[in-house]
């Protein structure tokens, strides 16, 4: 059975306000089931402390608890800023991200400098530990705690869900209707991460323009649960320009025009996330990128007002952007 930890743990924003103030910790450790939560933090934190600096190329480093050791991470700390100078002392400031905390070997070799870094009030450096889970056997994590330097990034709970849909919509500049949040909470499943792709998808659909308010409608037109493995395929068929492929699958996955439009959404979605679709890369290297949007926003349109059959539609666009 694991001890039980004294906690004194800080929020979220409050962490951010100090370090907006200037009054940052050395060291803190961020852990927890939410990783898209952790990323939103790191984001703020790394902006409110290393401020407006145009490179940061020389202000943040990135170690892996699972391989690098303790003694790497206090080197790479008291390393300072490559642009430090006595005249802006924040350009010389340094970021120091280890992942995989949790598995550090010889933690307590860590605690002594954690120790004399808050006794001195800390310098120009900060490190931030992320792991997936704080283990209350171990003295760090016990100290981290009892400091209140551990913080924990829990599942969003339902109630939470429509504040993040309405914080992730603001910043696209764009709004939702009451009925497209209710979608987006029921399409997500607890997951931030999902949120915010389906969020996105329901945008670019709708043209990826500031100022719109997105419907329930528009959710649903791109949502992932109606986006099967055959639907994943043909988009991947038309994005590498495989055009036989590309129009058996049509036959197969478009039989109405919602299945039609959700190709369209679908598709800009991929195109506009190569990271996250890869099949995009054949359409990148042959310069069809502009091409294909352009064709897709035609085609948006066709398939709303034209009253032509999709499956024609959607074949006349396959044989302008495939081989």
């Amino acid at each position: 059975m694991k001890p039980s930890i004294k906690t004194n743990d800080l929020s979220p924003k409050q962490i951010l306000a100090n370090v907006e103030q200037g009054k940052a910790e050395p060291i803190y450790y961020l852990y927890g089931d939410e990783p898209f939560k952790l990323r939103e933090f790191t984001d703020k934190f790394q902006d409110a402390f290393l401020g407006e600096q145009a490179d940061r190329s020389f202000s943040v480093d990135r170690l892996d608890g699972s391989v690098c050791s303790v003694s790497e991470i206090i080197d790479t700390a008291a390393t300072t800023g490559f642009l430090f100078s006595a005249s802006n002392e924040s350009a010389g400031r340094r970021l120091v991200f280890v992942r995989q905390a949790q598995s550090l070997k010889n933690t307590e070799k860590l605690l002594p400098w954690c120790e004399e870094q808050r006794s001195v009030g800390g310098g120009s450096s900060v490190v931030l530990l992320l792991g997936d889970s704080l283990d209350g056997r171990k003295k760090l994590h016990q100290w981290f705690r009892a400091q209140g330097l551990a913080v924990e990034f829990k599942k969003a709970a339902d109630r939470e869900l429509v504040q993040w849909a309405q914080y992730l919509a603001k910043k696209r500049g764009i709004t939702l209707s009451g009925e497209a949040v209710e979608s987006l909470a029921f399409l997500c499943d607890g997951s931030l991460n999902r949120l915010d792709q389906e969020i996105e998808k329901a945008w670019l659909y709708r043209g990826g323009s500031a100022g719109i308010e997105l419907a329930a409608r528009d959710v649903a037109a791109v949502a992932s649960q109606d986006v099967s493995h055959e639907m994943a395929d043909f988009v991947a068929a038309v994005l590498e320009g495989k055009r036989v492929r590309a129009l058996l699958s049509c036959g197969k996955v478009v039989r109405s025009a919602e299945d039609a439009l959700g190709f369209v959404g679908f598709c800009v979605w991929a195109i506009k996330n190569p990271e996250r679709f890869r099949s995009t890369g054949s359409l990148l290297r042959r310069g069809q990128v502009q091409t294909a949007l352009l064709g897709l926003e035609r085609l948006d349109r066709k398939l709303k007002s034209s009253g032509a059959e999709p499956q024609s539609l959607l074949n006349e666009f396959i044989l302008q952007v495939t081989e």
